[in-house]
């Protein structure tokens, strides 16, 4: 059974590449030629400017830290994030209960905010005018009773992106930071090569009704739950009710000798909605391979408003879970 719980919005990432501009957690790295001395004020950065990909992030001066992604040189499998520093492998997955996992590449952003039994992971980065400049921060999981983290802020080392197969990878150094060492009076900080890899290429959920298309990436809902483990057992729900007010939601559960449920999409006012269900006919409709489940059957069309519209439209929806 895979199942996934994400709670954080793409804001994370994007206050954290602020931050890296304010200087948190750089030190005496950001300082002389470094990003302080490139912009005015980072609050002139703003949340939806850098979702946007806006001028106010492009015409930044890049200066000596920016890099030229090159090709992704280290991989990991789709819906894993993964990192390799002192010896150790840390694989955070999509697939983790009460974990999350959030992902998006572009040719305006990188974003990673992931969370597992192992800690926490962030990657972000956004392109200046010679590059990209960007931070990456990773928890340990060899003393769950100490505070341990690497960091990279900015990026120094290599920098891999396939905007195509939503694939990055960062070869390079980073900050190994220990809290409880450094409260114990202890400032060394050392410098350790780290390599970082993340697979975001899971296909976005598809829902075809009339002439309306509606896709919803995974990785990039506001929230998600997602579970495909029988034909009589799915739990689906993708929101971007906050950035694209849409939401998609496929449920499904034992009835006696069938099953139950339905599938449901919300775009703005409108909602399209069709039963599942053995008894009525319509699971003849359903269909799991693997991790992919489709639906294919009768939506009733509605509008908040207009609350006389009732019709009536044929639909297909699949969805594949990360696992």
């Amino acid at each position: 059974m895979q199942r996934i719980r994400v709670n954080a919005r793409w804001a994370i990432g994007v206050v954290a590449v602020a931050a890296m501009l304010a200087g948190c957690g750089g030190g005496s790295e950001l300082g002389g030629n470094g990003l302080l001395d490139q912009i005015d004020s980072a609050d002139d950065v703003a949340v939806g400017d850098a979702i946007d990909g806006s001028d106010d992030m492009v015409n930044i001066d890049a200066g000596p830290s920016a890099l030229v992604p090159g090709p992704v040189t280290v991989f990991t499998e789709a819906g894993h994030a993964t990192v390799t520093v002192d010896g150790r492998t840390i694989d955070h997955t999509s697939s983790e209960f009460g974990g999350g996992f959030q992902c998006f590449i572009s040719d305006e952003q990188l974003n990673l905010a992931v969370a597992s039994d192992f800690g926490s992971m962030t990657l972000s980065a956004m392109p200046v005018d010679d590059g990209w400049i960007g931070r990456f921060t990773a928890d340990s999981d060899e003393d769950a009773d100490t505070w341990i983290q690497y960091s990279a802020q900015p990026f120094d080392g290599e920098l891999g992106v396939d905007f195509d197969a939503h694939t990055l990878s960062y070869v390079g150094t980073a900050v190994r930071q220990d809290r409880q060492a450094m409260a114990d009076g202890e400032l060394d900080t050392p410098t350790v090569n780290v390599t970082v890899a993340v697979n975001c290429d899971i296909e976005p959920a598809t829902v075809e009704i009339g002439a309306e298309t509606f896709t919803f990436p995974p990785f990039e809902a506001d929230s998600m739950i997602c579970q495909v483990a029988a034909p009589d057992s799915i739990d689906i729900t993708l929101n971007s009710l906050a950035t694209a007010d849409r939401q998609l939601q496929f449920d499904v559960r034992p009835d006696g000798d069938g099953v139950i449920g339905g599938v449901s999409v919300i775009d703005g006012d409108d909602r399209w909605s069709s039963v599942i269900s053995t008894s009525g006919g319509s699971a003849d409709g359903l269909s799991v391979d693997g991790s992919t489940v489709t639906y294919t059957g009768t939506f009733e069309h509605t509008s908040d408003t207009d609350l006389e519209l009732s019709e009536e439209v044929d639909g297909t929806a699949v969805v594949t879970c990360p696992t």
